[in-house]
């Protein structure tokens, strides 16, 4: 219903006609405490807004406190706690 998904490097990411979500962003140790991955992050949310996206979502680890610091400075809050389950049966 209007929603789209993408996979970039195994992980789906999501998206519909009113928003965006980030969902997996990694980078190479080498790169750490640069401000790469903040100007990374910033930049994608950025341009969803301003292709005309009403809003963009980040999930992230909240014990992260260093992302997470990261993650406000450049306009992003705390909205709600989510929990991810993986069932491994599939014979319902």
């Amino acid at each position: 219903l209007g929603r789209s998904f993408t996979r970039i490097h195994g992980r789906i990411h999501a998206a519909n006609k009113r928003g965006v979500s980030i969902t997996a962003f990694t980078y190479h140790l080498s790169s750490g405490k640069k401000g790469y991955a903040s100007a990374v992050v910033a930049s994608l949310s950025k341009l969803a807004l301003e292709s005309g996206k009403e809003f963009c979502t980040l999930y992230t680890d909240l014990s992260n406190l260093i992302s997470n610091n990261i993650y406000q400075r450049i306009g992003y809050g705390v909205v709600a706690d989510v929990m991810e389950v993986n069932f491994t049966n599939t014979e319902f």
